[in-house]
């Protein structure tokens, strides 16, 4: 009994320490688990934290950055529009100079027109006096009559008197008609006279009025001399004196052919016909 209880208790024995090594084993195995856990979590854990305290330091370092570039920009741009606000008033300054240089420009070229143009007036006048003093020369006649009396071109019966208001009757035309000169009766080829100092203006031959002769006397007097026989005996241009013969009675007036042989005398004062015997001497 007692060698089955040994040889039991051996046997139980061996078991028992058997589990107890191997509880040991166990227990060992976990401690030292349990530790290397530990240690990677504080590991981990030291990891983690170190991480997060780098992101928030790189954060701020980062916003202490981004501020210091803020600021050197905002210096950047501040120092940019200073530039930009100076050179701006630079060319303000530049153009108000330039627009005072061309206005003083302006009114120095305004004066030396304006002296020029008095010497331009000046030069102007000389001239003038020099192609007067041309003029005279070359000896073109010139208007001297201010007379205000002439004399009839020549002496006969007037046949056919002024008028303004009324009219006379044409044999020629055989009606009724206005009449502002006079006929004066004459033989055909008797001499026409000028009837003041002048010149002779236009020596021409009318399709009604035949040969005609218009002399100025000056001062807005003029003589026409019409239904003359001839244009030969003067010249247009040509100065005359009172009772100079001009040309002879004809018969060279359409609108007139059927009366009698004469001359058809006119006189205009300041454009208008006035009757001749009202300044006639």
């Amino acid at each position: 009994m007692k060698n089955k209880l040994m040889k039991l208790m051996e046997k139980e024995g061996f078991i028992l320490l058997l589990f107890i090594c191997v509880c040991l084993v166990a227990g060992g195995t976990l401690f030292l688990s349990m530790k290397n856990i530990g240690v990677d979590k504080n590991v981990g854990n030291e990891e983690f934290t170190i991480v997060g305290e780098n992101e928030e330091e790189r954060s701020l370092y980062d916003e202490q950055m981004d501020l210091v570039n803020n600021g050197e920009e905002a210096k950047t741009v501040n120092a940019d529009n200073s530039e930009e606000n100076e050179e701006k008033t630079l060319e303000e300054e530049t153009e108000e100079k330039t627009l005072e240089e061309e206005t003083e420009v302006e009114e120095d070229l305004t004066e030396l027109e304006e002296v020029e143009t008095v010497d331009n007036t000046a030069e102007d006048d000389e001239n003038l006096d020099l192609e007067f003093e041309d003029d005279d020369y070359k000896e073109t006649p010139e208007i001297v009559q201010d007379t205000a009396t002439i004399s009839l071109p020549m002496d006969g019966k007037v046949l056919t008197d002024y008028t303004s208001n009324t009219l006379v009757y044409s044999e020629t035309l055989d009606a009724w008609v206005g009449h502002e000169a006079i006929d004066i009766e004459s033989s055909e080829g008797a001499i026409v006279k000028a009837a003041a100092d002048g010149v002779v203006k236009e020596v021409y031959e009318d399709d009604l009025w035949g040969i005609v002769i218009v002399i100025d006397h000056g001062s807005g007097l003029q003589t026409r001399y019409s239904n003359l026989e001839t244009k030969e005996m003067i010249k247009e241009g040509v100065s005359v004196k009172k009772g100079d013969h001009i040309s002879k009675v004809g018969n060279t007036a359409k609108v007139e052919m059927l009366m009698k042989p004469h001359l058809h005398f006119e006189v205009i004062k300041n454009g208008k016909l006035v009757d001749p015997r009202s300044i006639s001497d």
